[in-house]
């Protein structure tokens, strides 16, 4: 019961979205001799399928912009001709970046933007404390900084953020917003260090999605 509660909730929302937008991808490889992402209309549905991924879910929009770069360096020879699917682009990326920049914070939405966003990250490393993986010193006193190691170990809750996030009294991630590249730092070498142990922590933080 606890999983199905968790997943009626936006993260609905968001899977329909990344399935609709899947689909929607797909489209080109099956056009055969028409060129879709300079039509009209399949360009305006790539519209409005892209601000729903980035609406239903504060990282829908770090996935579309990562799909509209792919799109960009499969096509870098041909530019010229793929005006049309710049416009588009270039118009999804500056309404998404206005209402969610300037917009939300005129109304205070974005309070909490930076903790939503390396839910992730933060489960992977709080993954390899639990686990006992081998990590060096420097690494475990940087992980305490953010939360305290036997703080983690009690509250960590792989399927779920919000014990660290919302229960730990100890959590604080004002360690990162003070200096996001050292976080960024410490994490790429964890992941490249432990990519399995970190694969795992994000496929239980994200087993939502998959159930």
């Amino acid at each position: 019961f606890p999983m199905w509660a968790v997943s009626v909730w936006k993260d609905t929302f968001y899977g329909v979205a990344l399935l609709l937008l899947s689909l929607h991808l797909g489209e080109p490889a099956f056009a055969q001799d028409k060129d879709l992402l300079n039509d009209n209309k399949y360009l305006i549905k790539f519209f409005i399928l892209g601000i729903f991924t980035a609406f239903t879910k504060n990282n829908g929009k770090y996935i579309l912009f990562a799909i509209i770069l792919l799109f960009l360096i499969a096509r870098l020879k041909r530019l010229k001709n793929s005006i049309k699917m710049l416009i588009c682009f270039i118009t999804l990326i500056f309404t998404i970046q206005i209402i969610q920049g300037p917009v939300y914070d005129n109304f205070n939405y974005n309070t909490d933007i930076t903790v939503e966003s390396l839910a992730v990250p933060i489960q992977q490393m709080s993954y390899l404390v639990v686990g006992n993986y081998d990590l060096a010193e420097d690494e475990l006193n940087y992980i305490g900084t953010i939360d305290p190691i036997d703080s983690i170990k009690q509250y960590y809750n792989p399927l779920i953020f919000d014990s660290l996030k919302w229960i730990d009294p100890n959590f604080n991630i004002d360690v990162i917003k003070n200096n996001p590249s050292r976080f960024f730092s410490v994490y790429f070498k964890l992941l490249l260090k432990h990519p399995i142990g970190c694969f795992k922590g994000m496929a239980l933080e994200t087993c939502g999605f998959w159930a």
